[in-house]
C-alpha cells in the first residue's frame, strides 16, 4: 500500500562542524538522484546515468512537493532516500511514464549549495520536476482533432480566436510605498529601494493609460527596469518580485506577431522565475499563484513552437499539470479568505442590503491609487516600519470575481490536459472536473456584487466562453478516441456562444469568432466521419449538413469582421474558409467554386494591405486562390498571376520550410497547389540537398 506521508531515510550523513552549511529555502541545490517506483523498484530516471547533476531552487516550486520538503536542512555530501506519496509527487493522473497514484522513491545526494544558478535560469523553467522531461519519448496523444495535424496543444490563444488584445493577467497586487510630500523642485533620480518601487508603479500606471501602443510598451519596459533595480537593493521583498514578474508577462502582448518563439519563451520563463521566487518568500500569495498558473499555461502553448526543444510536447503537458495544481491551491486560499467575509455579511447586514459597504469593485486593471496610512500592517509581510527597504502593500480584497477568475483558469488548464492524456477515461475525468469548476464559478456569480454591471456581465461571458471551449475540446478528444462525432458536446458548446451573442452582448467579437472556429471544427468532424465510412458526401443529407456548417462558420466570422473590420486574423480565417469550401466534394461547392476562390483572393489581399510579411498565411492563400482559379476554373491569366505572387512571396522570405510548414498546419491549401510550388520553385534545392547527403 502506498505511503501516506513523506518518509525521509538518512543513507549517508556528514560530520557536524561550525562551518557546515545546510540547505534552506531559496538556495540553489546541485543534486545527483535516481528515481524508482516503490512497488516494482524499477528505475525510471537518473541524473547519475546522464552524468549531469540537476540544479533547482529549493522552496520555489520548481520541483515536486516531496523534493521541496524532503531536501530541506541537508548538508553537502549528505545522501537521503525519499519515499514520496502521490499527493506530493504526480497525483492522481501521473505524468508520462509516472502512472497515476504512484508512490516514488528517490536516492538523492547533495553535491553543492549555490547562491545562484550555474547557467541560464530559463533552461530550468520546466515545471514540476525536470526529471520527467529528460526521460524522452512522447507519452501523450497527438492532438489531431479539428484542423490540427501536428502534435500540439489545442490553440486557445487570443490570436487563434481572431480578436484583438491579449488578456494576460488576473488580479494584480501592486506594491506602492507611502507617498512623499511633493518637492518644489524637479524630483531627483530614484536611488533607494522605495524610490525604485514608486517609480515602477507610476510607470505601470502610465503604460495602462496608453493602452497597447509603442509608448505603452516603453513605460512597461521601464517599469520592469525599475523593479529590477529595486530587487538588487532588497532581494527579500516578495512584492517587488511579484510586480516584476507581472510586468514581464504583460510585455508578452507587445512582441511582434512573428517573433522568434525562443525570444517569447525566454520572456515567459523570466516571468515564471520571478513568480516562483516571490512564492519562495511568501508561499501563500494567491495572486502570485494565479499568475504563475497563467504563465505556465502560456509556456505550454509556446514551448512546442521552439525548434531547439525536441520534447516540447512533453514539456507542455508538464507545464499544464503544474498550472492545474497551483491554480487549485490558489483557489483554496482565496475561498478560505472570502467565505468568512460572506458569513459575516449574512449575519450582520439587513436582508435588503446585498453589498458590504467596503466591498471593492472587481477590476482586471491595475489600481494603484489606494495607499495604506504609514505604519499600517499588510498581509504580504511588507509593512511600513521606517526602514527605507520596506514598502506598504496595497491589498486588493478577494471577491467572488476573484474566485471566478481562478475557477475559469483552472477549467481551461484541466480541459487542455484532458485533450492530451492518452487514457480516454482519465481524459473524461478531467473534462468533468473542468465542468464542475465552471459550475462552481456560476455559484459564486450568484454571490457576486452587481455594483458594477459591466463586471458582472464580463464574468457571465467568461464562464460561457470557457464552457464552450471545454465542450469543444471534449468533442475533439472523443473523435480521436472512437472516431465518432460528439454531436451533443458540439450542440451544447454552440448554445453557450449563442447565449453570449443573443442575450448578453450582440457585438462580442470573441464569441462570434469562437463560434466560427467551433462550426468549422464540427463540419470537419462530420466530413471526416462520413468519408471514413466509404460513402460520398454529395447527394446525402450529411453533405448538406457539412456545407451548412461551413456556411454558418463563414457568417460568424463575417459578423466579427463587422465589429473589427481591420482584424487580419478574421480576414485570414475567412480566406481559409473560402478555400476549404471551394474544395468540398459537393455539387453546391462546384457551382460556387469560382466565387469562393475570388472571395478568398479578396480576404487574403486585405490581410496583406496591413501585413505584407504574412508569408505563412496570406501570401500563400492568395497564391493558392489564384492558382485554383487558373487550374480549376480555366482562367489562364490567374495562372500567370499565381506565378508572380509566389515570386513576390519568395522575395519576402518564402521557402521550402515555409510552404511545408503551412501545409502541415492548415487544411485549406490544396495538395496539388503545394506540389506545384515545390516542383516549380524548389525542385533544384531538394536535388542539391540530396547531393550533399551522399
Amino acid at each position: 500500500m502506498a505511503s501516506k506521508k513523506l518518509v525521509i531515510e538518512y543513507v549517508k550523513q556528514v560530520e557536524e562542524t561550525p562551518e557546515l552549511r545546510r540547505s534552506k529555502k531559496s538556495d540553489v541545490l546541485s543534486m545527483h538522484y535516481t528515481g524508482f517506483f516503490e512497488k516494482s523498484n524499477k528505475k525510471f530516471d537518473s541524473s547519475r546515468d546522464r552524468k549531469q547533476p540537476f540544479e533547482f531552487m529549493l522552496g520555489a516550486g520548481e520541483v515536486i512537493k516531496g523534493w521541496d520538503e524532503g531536501l530541506q536542512d541537508m548538508a553537502i555530501g549528505e545522501q537521503r532516500k525519499l519515499t514520496i506519496p502521490p499527493d506530493m509527487a504526480y497525483g492522481v493522473y501521473g505524468v508520462g511514464p509516472i502512472p497515476g497514484n504512484a508512490t516514488l522513491v528517490f536516492d538523492v545526494e547533495l553535491l553543492d549549495i549555490k547562491e545562484k544558478r550555474s547557467h541560464d535560469a530559463s533552461a530550468l523553467m520546466l515545471p514540476l520536476l525536470l526529471l520527467v522531461a529528460l526521460i524522452g519519448g512522447l507519452f501523450y496523444i497527438n492532438f489531431i482533432g479539428g484542423t490540427t495535424k501536428t502534435a500540439r496543444l489545442p490553440d486557445q490563444s487570443t490570436e487563434s480566436r481572431a480578436i484583438g488584445t491579449l488578456q494576460i493577467m488576473g488580479r494584480p497586487k501592486p506594491t506602492k510605498p507611502p507617498k512623499k510630500e511633493k518637492a518644489s523642485k524637479k524630483q531627483a533620480e530614484p536611488s533607494t529601494f522605495e524610490d525604485f518601487m514608486e517609480e515602477g508603479v507610476e510607470l505601470e500606471e502610465k503604460g495602462e493609460r496608453y493602452g497597447d501602443g509603442e509608448k505603452s510598451q516603453r513605460f512597461y519596459e521601464r517599469a520592469a527596469e525599475m523593479y529590477g533595480k529595486a530587487h538588487a537593493l532588497n532581494k527579500k521583498d516578495s512584492d517587488c518580485l511579484y510586480n516584476w514578474g507581472r510586468v514581464l508577462f504583460v510585455l508578452l502582448q507587445f512582441l511582434p506577431k512573428r517573433v522568434d518563439p525562443m525570444t517569447k519563451l525566454k520572456l515567459i520563463d523570466s516571468s515564471i522565475d520571478k513568480f516562483r521566487r516571490a512564492l519562495a518568500l511568501e508561499s501563500k500569495n494567491a495572486d502570485a499563484m494565479f499568475n504563475l498558473g497563467q504563465a505556465l499555461n502560456t509556456r505550454a502553448e509556446t514551448v512546442q513552437e521552439v525548434d531547439e526543444i525536441e520534447d516540447g510536447y512533453n514539456q507542455a503537458a508538464i507545464a499544464v499539470q503544474e498550472a492545474i495544481s497551483i491554480l487549485e491551491e490558489a483557489y483554496t486560499l482565496q475561498e478560505n479568505e472570502l467565505t468568512p467575509q460572506l458569513q459575516d455579511l449574512s449575519i450582520n447586514e439587513p436582508e435588503h442590503q446585498h453589498q458590504h459597504e467596503h466591498e471593492h469593485q472587481h477590476d482586471h486593471d491595475h489600481d494603484h491609487d489606494h495607499d495604506h496610512p504609514q505604519g499600517q500592517d499588510t498581509e504580504s509581510g511588507s509593512a511600513s516600519t521606517g526602514d527605507p527597504s520596506t514598502t506598504v502593500t496595497e491589498v486588493i480584497p478577494t471577491t467572488a470575481y476573484t474566485l471566478i477568475d481562478t475557477l475559469v483558469a483552472t477549467a481551461n488548464a484541466q480541459s487542455t490536459m484532458g485533450s492530451m492524456l492518452a487514457n480516454y477515461e482519465k481524459s473524461l475525468d478531467l473534462f468533468n472536473s473542468a465542468k464542475d469548476k465552471l459550475h462552481q464559478a456560476e455559484q459564486w456569480l450568484g454571490k457576486a456584487s452587481r455594483e458594477n454591471e459591466k463586471d458582472y456581465q464580463q464574468a457571465v461571458i467568461q464562464i460561457a466562453l470557457q464552457r464552450a471551449q471545454v465542450l469543444s475540446l471534449l468533442a475533439d478528444r472523443t473523435m480521436t478516441a472512437d472516431g465518432q462525432v460528439d454531436d451533443k458536446s458540439y450542440t451544447l458548446a454552440l448554445e453557450q456562444l449563442d447565449f453570449v451573442t443573443s442575450k448578453v452582448d450582440p457585438r462580442h467579437c470573441e464569441a462570434m469568432c469562437d463560434r466560427g472556429d467551433l462550426l468549422s471544427q464540427y463540419a470537419q468532424a462530420k466530413q471526416q466521419s462520413y468519408l471514413r465510412s466509404g460513402r460520398k458526401l454529395d447527394g446525402d443529407a450529411s453533405g448538406k449538413e457539412v456545407w451548412q456548417l461551413f456556411s454558418q462558420a463563414s457568417k460568424s466570422f463575417q459578423g466579427g469582421l463587422e465589429i473589427e473590420p481591420k482584424n487580419s486574423s478574421i480576414l485570414r480565417k475567412l480566406g481559409d474558409l473560402s478555400l476549404i469550401r471551394a474544395q468540398l466534394p459537393l455539387t453546391v461547392a462546384e457551382k460556387n467554386k469560382q466565387q469562393l476562390l475570388k472571395n478568398g483572393e479578396f480576404y487574403y489581399k486585405q490581410v496583406l494591405e496591413s501585413d505584407k510579411q504574412d508569408i505563412y498565411g496570406a501570401w500563400l492563400g492568395w497564391a493558392a486562390s489564384a492558382w485554383a482559379l487558373g487550374n480549376w476554373c480555366a482562367d489562364a491569366g490567374k495562372r500567370t498571376e499565381a506565378d508572380k505572387i509566389i515570386k513576390m512571396w519568395m522575395k519576402r522570405g518564402g521557402d521550402v520550410d515555409v510552404v511545408q510548414g503551412a501545409y502541415e498546419e492548415n487544411d485549406c491549401f490544396p495538395k496539388q497547389f503545394v506540389d506545384w510550388v515545390m516542383v516549380t520553385y524548389f525542385d533544384d534545392e531538394e536535388e542539391d540537398d540530396d547531393d550533399d547527403s551522399e
